[in-house]
């Protein structure tokens, strides 16, 4: 009994502070607040981190590819109306006193001078389209594949549509009509 008793004074003795350090002996390593605070990121961290990344990159690239898909197609037609713009301006300018005009291929358009299309002339400004844009129609009036503009009221000598496909099934068309309007639809 004495040495109950001498305990639980000397524990009384020794204070707040001396029950304060024997609880703090007591606890485990992995419970307390240094351990933790040092500790780095482990392997498997790591790697769980990684895969979440990976999985959720698998997820959105089709999505992503899908949408430079369609931007190309946009782009494309865009330039593609530029350059007749361009042509119909030069020739109403009276640039050169010469007629001005674009070509269309499947997989090109090229804006050129001159009164035919020639594809050995070194001044044409060719335009190959990415591979993911083809020109899948050009119906144009009279028939063929060049659009002229000659005057200086900037109508062109064809008139009709030029059609662009993209992935999917998208198509984009360019109508060139007599007052020499260039609408992409």
């Amino acid at each position: 009994m004495f040495s109950r008793e001498h305990k639980v004074l000397k524990v009384l003795k020794g204070g707040r502070a001396g029950v304060l350090k024997k609880l703090q002996r007591s606890r485990t390593p992995a419970l307390s607040h240094s351990s933790t605070s040092s500790r780095g990121v482990t392997v498997i961290e790591l790697i769980m981190v990684l895969a979440v990344m990976l999985i959720l990159a698998t997820i959105v690239m089709p999505y992503l590819s899908d949408a430079t898909r369609r931007s190309d197609l946009d782009a494309e037609t865009t330039i593609a109306a530029d350059l007749l713009s361009q042509a119909q301006f030069s020739a109403m300018s009276g640039k050169g006193g010469r007629r001005f005009g674009v070509h269309f291929e499947t997989t090109e358009y090229v804006f050129f001078n001159g009164a035919t299309y020639n594809a050995a002339d070194t001044n044409n400004d060719v335009h190959v389209l990415p591979p993911t844009v083809t020109i899948s129609a050009v119906s144009l009036v009279p028939a063929g594949s060049d659009v002229h503009f000659v005057n200086p009221k900037g109508t062109p000598t064809e008139t009709g549509t030029v059609t662009f496909a993209g992935p999917d099934g998208l198509t984009k068309v360019i109508s060139i009509n007599a007052a020499g309007m260039i609408d992409v639809n």
